[in-house]
C-alpha cells in the first residue's frame, strides 16, 4: 500500500525529490516524531527503489524493518566493515549526525564518494555538539538540505504533543556535603544550610509534578550501574506502579520481551541508558524522567 504523506510533509518531499533530481544527496532535518520515515519511505516507493537503511541501533533497524517491504537494514556497526551494498538503489542513513563519528565516518564518506545513487539522510539535528559542533549536513551533504517541521512549529500545528518541563535539584544535601569543610561566611552558610532544607525530596517533586491518572514513563540514568539505583526510586515514590529496565547490558532477547511487555502496558515506568532517545517509537507515554545531566541538545530534545 503506497504511503500518504500528512500535510506539512508534502512540501519537505517535494523539496526532497527536486533537491535528488540535481544531486545525489539530500538530508531531511525536522523534529523527532514529525514524519521523516514517511517522506523517505514515499521517495523509495514513488521512484521504485529498493533501499538500504543504516541505523545506530538493532531497535531502531526493528522498526524500519516494519515500516517498508522497499528496504533492508543494516546497523552502523556493520556497515563500517564495508559490506557489499552495491545491489541497493538508495541509501538512507537514519540519526544522520551520527555519520560523522570517527568509528565508521571513513565508510560513510567512501560510499558517497562512489556512488551516483540517492543518498538520504535523516535527522532532527545535523550538529554534533560533543564533537566541536560538527554540521554533518554541511560536512558530508554539502548544504544539502531539506528542511520540515522543527519541534516547536510541530507543536505549535499540534503535530507534536507539548509539554511541561520541570527542572529540579534532587540531591541538594549530597551536594552541599562536598563543600561542607570549604571555609564560607556564616551568613552565606545559613543560608545554604536554609536552602537545603527546604529542597524538596525526589518522591516530593514526582507527587507535585506528575500528571494524575495513569502514568507511563521512561528513566534515563547515564550509566548501567545507576539502572537500578533509577528503578529503587520510581518504586519508592510510586511503590503500585510496574517497573522495568533495558540496557545494553543485557541480551538483545530480553531487552526485546522487555520493552515489548512495556509497550503493552498501560501503566508503568521503564529504566534505560541511551536505548531509547532516538528513532524508537514508544506508544502512550506521558513522562520522562531525566534522572542524568547531559551537554547535548540533542540527546536532550530528542
Amino acid at each position: 500500500m503506497s504511503t500518504t504523506l500528512l500535510t506539512h510533509n508534502i512540501r519537505p518531499y517535494a523539496d526532497l525529490e527536486a533537491m535528488l533530481a540535481t544531486s545525489h544527496k539530500a538530508m531531511v532535518v525536522a523534529a523527532t516524531g514529525a514524519g521523516k520515515t514517511s517522506v523517505a519511505v514515499k521517495y523509495l516507493e514513488d521512484h521504485n527503489l529498493q533501499g538500504l537503511v543504516i541505523c545506530p541501533k538493532v531497535s531502531i533497524c526493528q522498526q524500519w524493518d516494519s515500516v517498508s517491504d522497499n528496504v533492508a537494514t543494516m546497523t552502523y556497526q556493520k556497515f563500517c566493515n564495508e559490506p557489499d551494498v552495491s545491489a541497493y538503489d538508495c541509501y538512507i542513513f537514519d540519526e544522520a549526525h551520527h555519520t560523522g563519528a570517527s568509528k565508521w565516518g571513513k565508510a560513510v564518506k567512501t560510499l558517497m564518494d562512489s556512488t551516483t545513487k540517492p543518498v538520504i539522510g535523516l535527522t532532527a539535528d545535523p550538529k554534533r555538539y560533543l564533537d566541536g559542533g560538527r554540521d554533518m549536513g554541511q560536512e558530508l551533504w554539502d548544504g544539502n538540505i531539506v528542511y520540515g517541521l522543527d519541534l516547536i512549529q510541530a507543536i505549535e500545528q499540534k503535530v507534536l504533543p507539548g509539554g511541561t518541563f520541570v527542572c529540579a535539584l534532587f540531591d541538594a544535601g549530597a551536594e552541599m556535603e562536598k563543600y561542607r569543610n570549604i571555609p564560607v561566611s556564616k551568613t552565606l552558610k545559613g543560608r545554604l544550610d536554609t536552602c537545603v532544607e527546604n529542597c524538596l525530596s525526589i518522591q516530593e517533586i514526582l507527587h507535585k509534578h506528575m500528571p494524575t491518572g495513569k502514568r507511563k514513563g521512561i528513566v534515563f540514568v547515564d550509566k548501567i550501574e545507576r539502572v537500578q539505583e533509577g528503578a529503587a526510586l520510581i518504586q519508592a515514590a510510586y511503590p503500585s506502579e510496574p517497573t522495568w529496565y533495558i540496557h545494553s547490558g543485557r541480551s538483545q532477547k530480553e531487552n526485546i520481551e522487555v520493552l515489548l511487555a512495556f509497550n503493552k502496558a498501560e501503566r508503568g515506568f521503564i529504566v534505560t541508558v541511551d536505548m531509547l532517545n532516538e528513532g524508537v517509537h514508544v506508544p502512550d507515554v506521558n513522562t520522562i524522567i531525566m534522572l542524568r545531566h547531559t551537554a547535548s541538545p540533542n540527546i536532550f530534545m530528542q
